[in-house]
């Protein structure tokens, strides 16, 4: 019995470890409304999955905030810069994987970085004279629209001139057919593009003139109470958590795909 009891206390505290200490009124604000979450297609980081669950690196983080702390929320997806512009508006509550931008942090509130992604350069296959940033002065590049890279390029590189898309998929077709000379975007998400579409022809240049970004939960300035509970209860996720989110995540697009694998140079595969 003695022993039952101790097992039973040790569950408690357990439980108790990953438990947020709310307030009453943050509880109160947990029970009486439901969040609205922005969920971008952005695979392997954050998408809905064919059951309708949000997944990814991102997403998985998510659903562990969700279930710790008891909020209530409501999922949309659009594209990017329209969910943006609500969340500046107070429409949406909610984006949990956003890149770090001044312009941003005007109108939402961030949560620290839970992982960085670097920005390589993808560029046609047959492509030689192309090796770095340097390399594109003077050039276009394609740019998915409101990207949290833009302003570090514009920053950097004012003579690389940007063309902005609406998907990577538009943005991918550009350097294909030779109407801009290179796509910027994080690694991990371009390559497991051009697998899961079968996309070759393409091929990705690390470089080392833009450091990599942190992701973050982006909250609107018109909730400020929902910045607090978020962070009270992120403290209480362990980085052992989110490093076992993030293995398996990078684990599941790579492992035993050659396909995959023969678009990273050798430094990537054993960068990964």
């Amino acid at each position: 019995m003695k022993r039952f009891f101790l097992l039973y206390l040790l569950f408690l505290t357990l439980c108790s470890a990953n438990t947020p200490d709310f307030t009453r009124q943050q509880q109160e604000w947990i029970d009486n409304h439901t969040v609205t979450v922005g969920i971008d297609s952005w695979s392997p980081i954050i998408f809905m999955n064919k059951r309708g669950e949000v997944d990814g690196i991102s997403g998985e983080i998510l659903r562990l905030i969700i279930e710790r702390s008891g909020l209530q929320v409501r999922f949309v997806s659009k594209p990017w810069t329209q969910m943006l512009q609500q969340l500046k508006a107070g429409e949406i509550d909610l984006l949990p994987g956003a890149y770090y931008t001044k312009e941003r942090a005007e109108y939402g509130f961030y949560s620290d970085p839970y992982y960085k992604m670097k920005e390589y350069i993808f560029v046609r296959e047959q492509n030689s004279k192309i090796n770095g940033f340097e390399d594109l002065r003077g050039k276009k590049i394609a740019l998915i629209k409101d990207y949290g890279t833009i302003p570090k390029i514009r920053e950097n590189y004012p003579e690389i001139e940007i063309v902005f898309t609406e998907t990577l998929e538009e943005a991918i077709d550009l350097v294909l057919e030779g109407r801009v000379s290179a796509y910027i975007g994080a690694q991990v998400t371009v390559l497991n593009y051009l697998y899961e579409n079968v996309i070759t022809g393409i091929k990705a240049l690390p470089q080392s003139a833009l450091p990599a970004s942190g992701l973050h939960l982006l909250t609107s300035r018109k909730s400020p109470m929902l910045h607090a509970i978020l962070n009270k209860t992120y403290e209480q996720i362990s980085q052992r958590e989110i490093n076992a989110i993030i293995a398996k995540w990078l684990h599941t697009n790579r492992s035993g795909d050659e396909k995959f694998l023969q678009l990273l140079s050798k430094s990537e595969r054993r960068y990964l």
